[in-house]
């Protein structure tokens, strides 16, 4: 099988090695470039630290975080928590599935006052959720995922001559920039006739206004789950 994975250039990688282990052959064609923004860390004092993606974490220098090793760490998937160990982390780390998992285990936890490490561009749920129950987050914007201008022109030549299977979906927004640069490339049929494995209900969603669109759903929003729609 050949597959196509658009996440950001170092998650592509890491993907793709999983699957070249896996006896896949893989084309990259990242829709997303993350990119710090260089802001600088919130003053104040934190009882915790929230992150809902390790991209956020990834951005900034660790010196700007040393003050904040001993604090408790809410993060989503095992990546941010793993690179939170590494920096130098050493306070408890709470590892959820997705936001919406992350926002319940804050507010069991209940913090006065939570700094959330963010990208500039997300969903507004989580933050809602937090604010709903009276908890104090301060956002700290620590990246920009700029999205792609174009499909690498090898990619697009695949893609026109039936060449790839499969496209691997993370997230909503990436779907949706893939989606736009492939019909904006006059690649309509194409599309259609790849078969797209989406990370969640809300990345399918992404491509639900495309007729005739074949999509597979992971049970859980897990890598693992991801590459289970492959069989």
């Amino acid at each position: 099988m050949r597959i196509l994975v658009t996440r950001a250039q170092e998650d592509a990688a890491r993907t793709a090695e999983r699957l070249n282990a896996l006896g896949q052959e893989v084309l990259l064609a990242p829709v997303l470039d993350i990119v710090p923004t260089g802001e600088a860390c919130p003053r104040g004092a934190f009882d915790a630290l929230a992150l809902t993606s390790a991209h956020a974490l990834g951005a900034v220098d660790p010196a700007d975080v040393h003050d904040f090793f001993a604090a408790d760490l809410f993060v989503v998937g095992d990546r941010g928590a793993q690179m939170a160990r590494k920096i130098g982390f050493t306070g408890p780390i709470e590892v959820a599935v997705d936001a919406a998992a992350l926002a319940a285990d804050i507010l069991r936890a209940a913090p006065r006052r939570v700094l959330y490490l963010a990208g500039r561009e997300r969903k507004p749920g989580f933050e809602a959720a937090l604010a709903q129950a009276g908890i104090s987050l301060q956002v700290w914007e620590t990246y920009d995922a700029r999205a792609a201008l174009m499909v690498p022109p090898a990619v697009l030549n695949a893609l026109a001559q039936g060449q790839i299977d499969a496209v691997l979906h993370y997230s909503r927004r990436s779907a949706e920039i893939f989606r736009d640069l492939i019909l904006a490339a006059n690649l309509r049929a194409p599309l259609n006739e790849l078969h797209h494995h989406c990370l969640s209900a809300d990345v399918a969603d992404a491509l639900a206004q495309v007729p005739a669109i074949r999509m597979h759903i992971a049970a859980a929003a897990t890598e693992e789950a991801l590459f289970a729609t492959l069989l």
